[in-house]
């Protein structure tokens, strides 16, 4: 699937996309939307970095 049919079918908006495209935050809201459209449970599209982790990444 494209990411243009995800946002589609979820009713995404384009500036949601951007932001799952730069691993900002987006609301429960689309998650739970993408996981209905994908048939998947929200852990797995999601990961939990702390803040720390994410730090030292950058």
């Amino acid at each position: 699937m494209y990411k243009e049919d995800l946002r589609i079918e979820t009713g995404m908006s384009s500036a949601t996309l951007a932001k799952l495209g730069k691993n900002q935050i987006v609301s429960m809201d689309v998650l739970g939307r993408i996981c209905e459209v994908l048939s998947c449970d929200v852990g797995d599209i999601v990961s939990y970095i702390s803040e720390n982790k994410m730090m030292e990444q950058m």
